[in-house]
């Protein structure tokens, strides 16, 4: 093999160094702007449901499209303020009681075991310790959620983010793609809806299995007698947009109030749980799997795991739809564009 000239070499390992140098500021600003672009990819995501509910009701309806889109807005509006009507004066005093009856059943389940030397060592592996160290487990968790103000203003930038997108997405998109090579951009238009219908059609599935958990569980807790139960299962549901992960932490509460009253309640409870989503994931899942997106779960736990350690909360709840997106760009790009493999149920 002929020796590369130096002139050359210096070439290459100045084009290395420029890529490190771009990739690694790429890197850098990502982590800086990390939780603006979850939020923004929370926009997108709310756009690509609402402009999806948008186009049925313009072909179902023969509606303009803003007509269209301003109906399912109103839509999710009626349908939230009923709901709220109806369940608020429940859910709202069932969820103070939760919120100062959790961290008082947790500390009284665990007073037992700090009086034993096991416990006690157990325990001061916790930074508070000793006796306060339930109390001070239960404020780290309730502690993530502590800044309403912070949170009702993202939610109301991504909700007014994803009106806009859902509004003129051809714009938007058009924009984007201006900025790209003029060889390219009809394959990656064709590769941003693609991942645009990816999102749609895993946010259906997510929303589905949301309602019917959230319904089996305050059925399922109602018939047990544990208190709370309709907050109980809303909480299910809600918690089931992160996969796996939110399933566990939606029974603690209820184990925890359940252990209070019973301790064969508190077993039956553990039981309605895991058969509540066993249901899900090989009864309902599969059902809806021909049509909807299924993330494989070793993915989606790896995703959850770090993007929740790199981003906290915000990135958990969003791994899996980040990596829906991510598998089909990947599928398109590379496997199709780079390997020449056409076939459109791959391994990815």
């Amino acid at each position: 093999m002929e020796e590369l000239r130096l002139p050359e070499w210096r070439e290459r390992l100045l084009r290395l160094l420029c890529f490190a140098l771009v990739a690694a500021l790429i890197l850098y600003f990502f982590s800086l702007a990390a939780d603006v672009l979850l939020l923004i990819f929370a926009g997108i995501l709310l756009a690509t449901l609402l402009h999806g509910l948008a186009r049925l009701v313009a072909v179902y309806a023969h509606l303009p499209a803003p007509l269209a889109l301003a109906a399912v807005v109103a839509a999710v509006l009626v349908a939230m303020a009923t709901t709220a009507y109806l369940l608020a004066p429940h859910v709202s005093e069932q969820l103070s009681q939760l919120v100062t009856r959790v961290p008082a059943d947790f500390h009284n389940i665990l007073a037992p075991v700090e009086r034993t030397p096991w416990g006690k060592a157990l325990l001061q592996a916790f930074p508070a310790g000793g006796t306060g160290s339930g109390r001070g487990v239960m404020r780290g968790i309730f502690g993530a959620a502590s800044s309403t103000f912070d949170i009702v203003a993202a939610l109301v930038i991504a909700g007014f983010l994803g009106l806009y997108l859902a509004a003129e997405p051809a714009t938007y998109l058009a924009g984007g793609l201006r900025l790209l090579p003029p060889g390219r951009r009809q394959r990656l238009r064709v590769t941003a809806e693609e991942i645009a219908l990816t999102l749609r059609w895993w946010l259906v599935g997510r929303f589905l299995s949301m309602a019917l958990i959230a319904a089996m569980t305050s059925i399922g807790l109602s018939l047990l007698g544990v208190q709370l139960a309709i907050t109980l299962g809303i909480l299910a549901g809600v918690l089931t947009f992160i996969p796996y992960v939110g399933s566990v932490a939606s029974a603690v509460p209820a184990i925890l109030i359940a252990l209070t009253q019973n301790r064969e309640i508190a077993l039956y409870v553990v039981l309605l749980y895991v058969g509540v989503h066993v249901v899900e994931g090989y009864v309902l899942v599969p059902l809806m799997q021909r049509k909807m997106v299924h993330v494989p779960p070793a993915l989606t736990l790896a995703a959850q795991a770090l993007l929740g350690a790199l981003f906290g909360v915000l990135g958990s709840a969003l791994a899996t739809p980040l990596a829906a997106a991510a598998l089909t760009a990947i599928r398109l790009l590379y496997v199709e564009d780079v390997l020449n493999d056409d076939m459109r149920r791959s391994v990815l």
